[in-house]
């Protein structure tokens, strides 16, 4: 989301302009006008909306849902859905897409790392560190939503069952999230939430 600079593709401005005359036509200014801005970051990521993101960091991704939603409803025919981070991320464990990727780097020769974070013996954060495959076949079914049983952690006494693979390492990640999306339904969503939300309030009144 650039200026329309030197770098403009001036048939694709064209398309653009003639979808911004369709909804002037249906008297929709908002969508005609959005479309029509040629510096984005400039007119629309403007100081009061910067500090709105930066005053409710709790809810950072409806922010930029919402935002990515209005653009792309001036763009699509069909009514555009975003769905909440937490949810996708159920979704992905319960289908074992969640090692999808770190077994693809093992088979490539790539390294894996965690998150880091962890402290060593004088306090001092460590960077993130390579997880090894025999590791990783260890934490698998973990990743994957299985919970740690007491019989587990006697079994492995020195093994971290809080280690996870950093997905930020691999920009793939990105279509993981986007083969969840495509696999699931605005129902199936629904259903999740409103089960979530149950089981918060369950927890709530315990």
């Amino acid at each position: 989301m650039g200026s329309m600079g030197e770098g403009r593709n001036d048939a694709r401005w064209q398309s653009v302009e003639a979808a911004a005359a369709r909804f002037d036509a249906k008297k929709n200014f908002r969508k005609a006008k959005l479309l029509r801005l040629k510096d984005f970051e400039r007119k629309v990521l403007t100081d009061e909306s910067v500090d709105g993101f930066a005053d409710s960091q709790f809810h950072h991704t409806s922010w930029i849902a919402k935002e990515a939603t209005q653009w792309l409803e001036c763009l699509c025919p069909n009514k555009v859905s975003v769905s909440r981070g937490e949810l996708t991320s159920m979704l992905r464990r319960s289908w074992k897409l969640e090692t999808v990727i770190p077994e693809v780097r093992y088979e490539n020769n790539l390294p894996v790392l965690d998150t880091g974070g962890k402290l060593d013996d004088k306090g001092k954060v460590l960077p993130a560190q390579p997880i090894a495959q025999d590791e990783f076949v260890t934490l698998k079914k973990y990743l994957e939503g299985h919970s740690v049983r007491s019989e587990d952690r006697k079994a492995n006494p020195n093994f971290d069952f809080n280690r996870r693979p950093d997905k930020r390492l691999d920009h793939r990640h990105h279509l993981i999230d986007a083969i969840t999306l495509a696999l699931t339904s605005l129902r199936l969503f629904q259903q999740m939430a409103k089960k979530l939300q149950s089981s918060s309030r369950g927890n709530a009144a315990a």
